[in-house]
């Protein structure tokens, strides 16, 4: 049996993860996956138990490694493409390092966006929100229909409006 050593295995390991990120595009969405996951989980402060690779080590950027990273307007249209539907800037500042993008500020984000000829901007679901130019917009959420919230005052005061009243007399 060959005894290796645990910086041998770190090597090996670091080496063909090089090799298949700069090979494979599934390899890249998986990675970019992961890393979504794992910081979900540390913002809710739990595990989901499943079996993940080992950590890519930190702060090492090799020239494929560079090469490989993708802009923040990259990550976004990855972003874009995976969620479906328009979102607003600062979901897809939390959402672009997942992707592979370098984390930013809202307004770098929003400038590179607004350069970029792949995306507009666009009004959904009652937000300014950032979608692809040559992707239709699906159907809007009624008020008050979209997941978790609550409508409004505002929206509220609408749907009761929009509710037709019988002015009967003697009733």
């Amino acid at each position: 049996m060959v005894e290796t050593s645990l910086e041998t295995l770190k090597s090996l390991w670091e080496d063909l993860h090089t090799r298949l990120k700069a090979q494979s595009a599934d390899y890249r969405t998986l990675l970019a996956l992961d890393s979504a996951i794992r910081s979900m989980e540390a913002a809710s402060g739990g595990s989901g138990g499943s079996e993940a690779p080992p950590p890519a080590p930190a702060g090492r950027g090799s020239a494929i490694d560079l090469a490989v990273r993708v802009t923040q307007a990259e990550a976004a249209q990855r972003v874009l493409e995976a969620r479906g539907e328009p979102m607003p800037i600062d979901e897809l500042i939390r959402l672009v390092p997942a992707f592979g993008g370098r984390p930013g500020t809202r307004a770098s984000l929003s400038s590179s966006l607004s350069q970029a000829p792949q995306f507009v901007s666009i009004r959904h679901a009652n937000r300014w929100c950032w979608w692809l130019a040559d992707r239709p917009i699906g159907p809007e959420p009624e008020q008050g229909q979209r997941a978790g919230r609550t409508p409004s005052r505002s929206q509220r005061w609408r749907q009761i409006s929009r509710v037709p009243r019988r002015r009967g007399r003697g009733e």
